[in-house]
């Protein structure tokens, strides 16, 4: 994509897989990166990660067929993804929409987002780089955070007091507040706030 909008350098920010993929991106193409930022996005998934979404089942897999993209959808979105005080609109919205998915899709792109370990790629990260993390998240906790500041040593980390993944979407607010605490390091602020070529 930034290759067909005539190249870079851009500011990328990733939520997640998107965070993973952006650091894998990041190390193979450093002329097309300005900034990084990842947010609630681990070095790579583990085996922890797959069973706290099984929901009862015997893998994440069995649950997605078992319960529907909906149901599961439905049962992340009150286990791990957002807070129980988090807007009900926006989760309605974000079960409709996973809803509409295809089970076979999902359960692929967790498979392949099982096997992404950027460890190899972080070292070669030379864009400035923030990483924006729960204090306790499911999926991205301490031991993750710890392999990114060992590999990348430049890497900015900003701790959002949650135990839930989805920061990005619900915790907005804090995310800007704590963001704004480093506002001269330009870089940072360009980087969560401006997700577009400069």
């Amino acid at each position: 994509i930034v290759d067909a909008l005539g190249g870079g350098p851009v500011h990328y920010c990733g939520e997640s897989l998107g965070g993973i993929l952006g650091m894998m991106f990041a190390a193979e193409r450093p002329e097309l990166f300005r900034s990084l930022t990842i947010v609630s996005s681990p070095m790579h998934l583990h085996g922890k990660d797959e069973k706290a979404s099984a929901y009862g089942h015997a893998s994440r897999a069995e649950a997605l067929r078992k319960m529907g993209a909906r149901g599961w959808a439905e049962a992340s979105n009150s286990g791990r993804r957002f807070r129980p005080d988090a807007d009900p609109g926006m989760m309605k919205w974000f079960v409709d929409e996973m809803g509409k998915a295809d089970v076979e899709v999902l359960i692929a792109t967790y498979a392949f987002a099982s096997t992404v370990n950027t460890l190899p790629h972080l070292p070669r990260i030379k864009a400035p780089m923030l990483g924006i993390f729960p204090t306790a998240g499911p999926i991205a906790g301490d031991d993750q955070i710890a392999l990114l500041k060992a590999n990348v040593p430049h890497a900015q980390v900003i701790r959002l007091p949650t135990s839930y993944h989805a920061i990005n979407t619900s915790d907005p607010a804090r995310s800007e507040e704590h963001t704004s605490e480093l506002q001269s390091h330009s870089f940072i602020s360009y980087a969560v706030f401006c997700l577009k070529k400069k």
